[in-house]
């Protein structure tokens, strides 16, 4: 019950299209109407579609049949509203309404050419939205981007539609008889097309109005040809809608089927919520102001000087400090650090090595005065170990500089001295006290000689104890000690 409730209050719609479902500007400018009106009309609708096809059925035997078609099947469902979109669909809807529906159903003709529309249907319980298309201003555009051009190919189908046109755009082009010649596609199959458009003649330009259906009678997409012809045209091509800039065309003043899909949606908005059709008068929707794709530009050698003034310049290739700004920045940034960082690392190593230099020509001369000295000197670090011995204490113990260091300074001690002078010594490091001892100390001749040992801490600025006494690690320690010996015998 509630789904039948819900049908029954739907409101229905009926779109007439002229073409298939593949066709074109035509569904471009359906599908901008369908979603248009399902997202904003705030209620349910009930929406059938029918597709006269009229690109591959023309006859009138079955102009005939496609009426007897649609009165059979509106029989049980009559529309609240009927939008043929296109000439084909506009013109069957105006010629056979009083055999399709009721008089009281409003119609909005859309997706189509004012010319096209019959006198008088306009104002019969219906509205227009479409076009006027400017025929000699698709001319213009070119000759006024490619003023050398001498030849232009016109690319256009043979169904009865587009035969309409052809006789329109023969008339109408006349006038630039005298300035280019014409070639003509409508008497050809789209092969034939892709080969006439490899082998244009020099100073050409193709201008593709319609292509439903080729000299064959074969149907087409005209998007898909469209492409297909810029894969194998040896000259540029426009065309005459928007949606198909980027598809191969260079541009120029193009029609906006999209937006005669929404302004037609917007119509039948009101009109299905209960304004009368004729309180909106016909719309003609032109063309918008110049575009063009810079990639086609670029590709025949268009300046962009000759473009009209005001022109939009579509598909353009970013320069390189467009695209890549971000990541120039950024690594310049990260260069920039580094320079800086490397100039200040550059600049402290070189104050280091200067200080170091300073403190190794400090340690030499230290040496040098140490080793010159009457009395034995060494220096001890944090761990009581030796770190320095000069040259006067192993003159006197006979050993090298490596046989004292650390503990090793404690074999020459005499056994009855050891155990107290490493006491006093201890207590005097733990402390950080100046000490005074006497032991005796063995000779290089194998004796053992009486020396005074006299030890200093040593304090680093702060007060504590300091943990060398050069930046090197070779003189460290917190006690110098002085040691000379006495004329003593054993």
């Amino acid at each position: 019950m509630g789904f039948e409730v819900c049908a029954a209050q739907a409101k229905r719609v009926l779109v007439m299209h002229s073409f298939g479902n593949a066709a074109p500007p035509f569904t471009t400018h359906s599908i901008a109407f369908e979603t248009e009106l399902t997202e904003k009309l705030g209620e349910p609708v009930d929406l059938d579609e029918v597709y006269l096809d009229v690109a591959r059925y023309a006859t009138l035997d079955m102009e005939e049949a496609l009426v007897e078609f649609v009165r059979k099947r509106q029989a049980n469902w009559q529309p609240d509203l009927v939008v043929p979109i296109g000439s084909p669909a506009g013109v069957f809807v105006a010629k056979h309404r009083s055999r399709l529906f009721s008089r009281s159903i409003p119609v909005i003709y859309t997706g189509m050419d004012k010319r096209r529309l019959p006198p008088g249907a306009a104002g019969d319980n219906a509205s227009f939205v479409g076009e006027a298309f400017d025929l000699p201003a698709l001319v213009e555009d070119i000759l006024q981007i490619a003023p050398e051009t001498q030849n232009i190919g016109v690319v256009i189908g043979a169904s009865p539609l587009e035969r309409f046109w052809l006789s329109a755009l023969q008339a109408e082009y006349a006038q630039f008889a005298s300035r280019v010649k014409f070639i003509w596609f409508n008497n050809l199959t789209f092969d034939q097309m892709l080969d006439r458009a490899s082998h244009m003649p020099p100073q050409s330009f193709l201008l593709l109005i319609l292509l439903m259906r080729d000299a064959a009678g074969v149907t087409h997409n005209a998007d898909e040809a469209l492409k297909k012809l810029h894969a194998v045209a040896n000259a540029p091509i426009n065309g005459i809608f928007v949606h198909q800039l980027g598809l191969g065309i260079v541009g120029g003043r193009l029609y906006q089927a999209e937006s005669e899909g929404i302004q037609s949606a917007r119509i039948a908005i009101d009109v299905l919520k209960g304004k009368a059709v004729t309180n909106f008068p016909p719309i003609t929707i032109g063309p918008l102001e110049p575009r063009y794709d810079w990639r086609e530009l670029n590709r025949w050698k268009i300046s962009e000087e000759n473009l009209p003034e005001g022109s939009t310049v579509s598909f353009r290739e970013p320069t390189f400090w467009q695209q890549y700004m971000r990541r120039v920045i950024v690594v310049s940034a990260v260069c920039l650090a580094q320079a800086i960082l490397i100039s200040f690392l550059g600049a402290t190593l070189v104050k280091r090595r200067r200080a170091e230099n300073s403190v190794a020509e400090t340690e030499a001369r230290f040496r040098r005065v140490a080793d010159a000295a009457p009395i034995m000197l060494w220096m001890t670090g944090r761990d009581k170990a030796c770190t320095f011995i000069n040259k006067t204490w192993l003159d006197f113990t006979g050993r090298t500089a490596d046989q004292e260091m650390g503990d090793g300074w404690v074999q020459a001690l005499h056994p009855e001295d050891s155990q107290r002078s490493f006491n006093t010594y201890g207590e005097a490091f733990e402390a950080r006290r100046e000490f005074s001892m006497e032991y005796r100390l063995r000779r290089r001749d194998g004796g053992f000689g009486w020396v005074l040992a006299t030890g200093t801490p040593r304090f680093a600025s702060d007060g504590e104890p300091a943990t060398r006494a050069f930046p090197k690690p070779s003189v460290p320690g917190p006690f110098s000690c002085r040691c000379r010996w006495l004329d003593r015998s054993d």
